[in-house]
């Protein structure tokens, strides 16, 4: 894991959306969701229960799972996903 892509929670503070995008060793990689900027967190920064694919918040330092936004981004790539798929 590049060094330069992990933040420190508690030296920044920032509002940002995110997408937890995958897992690599002791880091969690993120997206963020404006800029499709990749960025790593410690999983240990991570609020329990954590996914691929969860949309993350950072605010003031805070990271949070957005249950809301996660539920309809998974609803929203299933629709394209079916439609893509869909038998005519």
């Amino acid at each position: 894991m590049n060094a330069k892509m992990c933040v420190n929670i508690e030296s920044e503070v920032m509002a940002l959306n995110l997408v937890l995008d995958r897992f690599e060793g002791q880091y969690a990689v993120c997206e963020e969701m404006e800029t499709q900027k990749t960025v790593a967190f410690a999983m240990e920064d991570l609020p329990p229960g954590a996914a691929a694919g969860d949309v993350l918040a950072v605010e003031g330092g805070h990271i949070f799972v957005d249950a809301a936004a996660t539920r309809e981004r998974r609803e929203r790539i299933q629709k394209l996903f079916e439609k893509l798929f869909a038998q005519d």
